[in-house]
């Protein structure tokens, strides 16, 4: 069963940054992932994608970085199908 946790912000973003979509330029801002120990994640399942190695590498960098190294980042059993 899926546990997600999603931030809804109200209202235009000051800061807001764009990165490249398939086919748009998606709008996003950034917030800080660290809200302190007591509500740190503790494990973050990697979903399908082309380059699910990576994935998993990449996200357990981000955790190291913002010293959480022990988050445990895992592989999704979902086989990615590409659209």
């Amino acid at each position: 069963a899926e546990k997600e946790c999603r931030l809804v912000l109200q209202g235009q973003p000051q800061d807001l940054s764009f990165r490249p979509g398939k086919s748009t330029l998606i709008p996003y801002t950034k917030y800080p992932l660290d809200l302190g120990d007591e509500y740190f994640v503790e494990r973050v399942i990697v979903g399908p994608g082309p380059q699910p190695s990576l994935a998993v590498r990449s996200v357990k960098m981000l955790f190291e970085s913002l010293g959480h190294p022990s988050v445990e980042v895992i592989k999704s059993n979902i086989s990615y199908r590409p659209v």
